[in-house]
């Protein structure tokens, strides 16, 4: 099964402790990478990695979310009473130094570091199994949608394919001409060389074969075909896996044989075509970088 690597889902989450929103962004990369932007409940990021992982292979995977409480409970206060007892001696000491009254105002002790920290509560189990049960749902949108992009995708590989089927099959009909071509542009060579003098139909046939062997891509073609079926079957599989690499890997496969083949062979007919399947499996490489 074919799937796009980018994808985008927000949606808005409400409880009757909380209410925010749930950010989550799918982007190319060649590995599994997670970026999280939230609150810090280290528990409850570790289970959504998790979870994203069963669903996703391959991709940035980047995830936001915000989350505002609706009332007081969600909030731990602590005071440093300790704290809070010294700085009322010293101020003691100093009314009686000074011989006035030291007034202090509330914004005075939210200034003071350490004094009051402020932080979320802990995640109970229920709000947990709820906030994952929301991020799955996003993941279930974001794969729908990897999905209907990874269509289109493999669409324009088939096609890809089927050009650089077509044009094997024109090398192929090259190659089948090439002896008859071969045979007449020596003997053409021959008689012009020689003149009148009859031209040695035996070392005629042994320079026809000799060029032949040397320009034989037979090889790389039945390697381009087998590359082709595997492309063909690769897009035509329900079963889940990173295809991406796995298609980048056949285009360059295909990409060393017809290298190889245009290098081989005599033919202009078949270097001309094999410049046109490059720049096909290059456009495959390309679309191989957004796909799982």
């Amino acid at each position: 099964m074919i799937r796009s690597m980018t994808s985008f889902v927000s949606q808005p989450i409400k409880s009757d402790k909380f209410k925010g929103r749930l950010s989550l962004k799918t982007l190319n990369h060649r590995y599994f990478d997670w970026f999280f932007h939230g609150p810090e409940w280290p528990e409850l990021e570790i289970e959504l990695r998790s979870l994203a992982q069963e669903y996703i292979y391959r991709g940035r995977v980047e995830v936001s979310l915000e989350l505002a409480t609706t009332g007081a409970a969600g909030w731990e206060v602590r005071i440093e009473e300790g704290l809070v007892q010294k700085i009322g001696e010293i101020c003691e000491q100093l009314e009686k130094n000074l011989g006035q009254k030291i007034s202090l105002n509330a914004d005075i002790f939210f200034k003071i570091p350490q004094l009051i920290t402020i932080k979320r509560k802990e995640l109970d189990p229920q709000t947990r199994a709820w906030l994952k049960d929301i991020f799955q749902q996003a993941l279930e949108k974001v794969i729908e949608q990897r999905k209907k992009e990874g269509r289109k995708l493999a669409t324009s590989l088939r096609r890809s394919a089927a050009r650089l089927k077509k044009s094997l099959k024109l090398i192929k009909k090259y190659v089948s001409q090439e002896e008859a071509s071969w045979r007449e542009k020596l003997s053409l060579k021959l008689r012009n060389i020689l003149g009148p003098e009859p031209v040695n139909e035996k070392r005629l046939e042994e320079e026809v074969a000799y060029l032949l062997i040397k320009g034989d891509i037979k090889e790389e073609i039945d390697r381009i075909e087998a590359h082709l079926t595997s492309l063909e079957e690769m897009l035509a599989s329900e079963n889940r896996g990173p295809r991406g690499r796995q298609i980048d890997f056949l285009a360059q496969e295909l990409l060393r044989e017809v290298s190889t083949l245009a290098a081989k062979s005599l033919s202009l007919d078949v270097v001309k075509e094999s410049l046109r399947m490059k720049a096909e499996i290059e456009a495959i490489r390309q679309q191989s970088q957004n796909i799982e």
